[in-house]
């Protein structure tokens, strides 16, 4: 088998987290420029066949977390990108970095009491304010679903498989940089652990330092992360494919390709990972 799953450019990737590629329990490798490697201050329950895609993802059941460190994560413009798969009815955090209003930082939570009720996504900055989705979405019924946060200098959004689910006028999001970038809990600073802990499954999280347009969102979730579109390049792009052999748990060495460059008369339809 091998990793087909597609990233925009890698300048602008600063967090892959695709769950295979050397996971375990303890630890999952950040494939993005950056390095960035999550670890897991509890044993997290990780399966080669867990994921959205049929390869690694993560179960949580309350008892732990991933973890990266914060600072890269502190931009104005970003998209973070996240599968999820859960039947709680609980108040729970997808991600976040927040020292409990004392930081300045941000997280993303699901039946948060001010949110709209079970199923609904919240996305709350301590300096800027919460972007509430609509009720109804019934996230926790037991499926899949791609969750999306895209912000710019102006407007933030949600989107909820592929779709815009909300969208609010305010400005780019502070971060926090003294405290973690965490996925599955809000232990940052002073919250402590057993903060609305994550109950269900998580695959593929990508954070990119720029707002994707809504048809690159669209396409992370029809094509399930292993296609691109002709409208992704503009001409003056240098593009090429990194293919990375993995058998379900190890990786091997990455093969690189040469490098395309995007002319202004050439029209490309799409470029395919295989």
């Amino acid at each position: 088998n091998f990793s087909n799953k597609v990233l925009y450019p890698a300048a602008n990737t600063i967090l892959y987290l695709p769950f295979e590629n050397g996971s375990n329990d303890t630890f999952t490798p950040d494939l993005s420029p950056l390095k960035n490697n999550g670890t897991m201050p509890r044993t997290l329950n990780w399966s080669s066949t867990g994921g959205i895609f049929g390869t690694g993802g993560y179960t949580f059941n309350t008892t732990s977390y991933i973890s990266v460190t914060a600072a890269p994560y502190v931009v104005t413009r970003k998209t973070v990108n996240f599968w999820v798969k859960y039947s709680s009815a609980a108040q729970m955090a997808f991600m976040g970095t927040h020292d409990c209003g004392n930081t300045p930082g941000y997280f993303m939570i699901t039946a948060y009491a001010g949110c709209g009720g079970v199923g609904t996504v919240c996305y709350y900055d301590s300096a800027r304010g919460t972007v509430i989705g609509p009720a109804g979405n019934n996230l926790n019924d037991g499926n899949w679903h791609m969750i999306t946060a895209n912000m710019n200098a102006t407007h933030q959004k949600i989107f909820i498989d592929g779709k815009v689910n909300v969208s609010a006028t305010y400005g780019g999001l502070t971060g926090s940089a003294g405290f973690p970038l965490q996925f599955g809990t809000l232990e940052s600073g002073g919250c402590g652990f057993g903060v609305n802990n994550y109950n269900g499954s998580m695959d593929d999280i990508r954070f990119y330092n720029y707002s994707l347009t809504d048809q690159e969102i669209y396409a992370l979730y029809a094509y399930n992360g292993t296609r691109i579109d002709s409208s992704f390049t503009k001409a003056g792009d240098i593009w090429s494919a990194t293919v990375i052999p993995n058998d379900g748990t190890q990786s091997g060495l990455p093969a690189i390709s040469n490098n395309v460059t995007i002319r202004d008369k050439i029209k490309i339809i799409s470029i395919y990972a295989n």
